[in-house]
């Protein structure tokens, strides 16, 4: 369970959820683009936004990617501004620090560091991931196999 959250945590920290996002809104306002294309042109404007603003709300997996954000943000409203700043440095890749660089920068042995990870890891599982994973299971498996590709 902790691999799994390790990686959620990576892929939030990295932007990749947000990235998935807006791809999976750019591949549907594509699809609108190729349903409108025998449509004219006055219908498309005025119709165009309303049928992607339904097309975006009623895909379940934009609506998946966006429940995932939405229960990391209120996660992270609930840590001080040093612990989102550790799991920050930790899991976003775009950095890749080690576990004594991370230390180093909170003046904090690397153990300290680890500990505190971990008991933030164990309260996100406690209060959200149960939640996630209970919700929609199939879901999370799938967009995580799209994630570690």
């Amino acid at each position: 369970m902790a691999d799994k959250i390790d990686r959620f945590f990576i892929d939030y920290f990295s932007g990749k959820l947000s990235k998935l996002l807006n791809l999976r809104k750019m591949e549907l306002q594509a699809k609108a683009v190729d349903d409108n294309v025998n449509a004219s042109k006055s219908t498309t404007l005025t119709r165009g936004a309303e049928f992607q603003l339904i097309r975006e709300q009623g895909d379940s997996e934009t609506a998946f990617i966006a429940k995932e954000l939405q229960y990391m943000d209120v996660f992270l409203s609930t840590l001080s501004s040093e612990q989102q700043e550790l799991l920050t440095l930790r899991y976003d890749r775009r950095n890749r620090l080690t576990w004594s660089e991370v230390a180093y920068r909170f003046c904090k042995s690397e153990r300290q560091c680890i500990r505190q990870v971990r008991d933030m890891k164990d309260e996100f599982e406690e209060c959200y991931w149960s939640q996630m994973v209970g919700n929609t299971g199939a879901q999370l498996e799938k967009t995580n196999g799209v994630m570690a590709g």
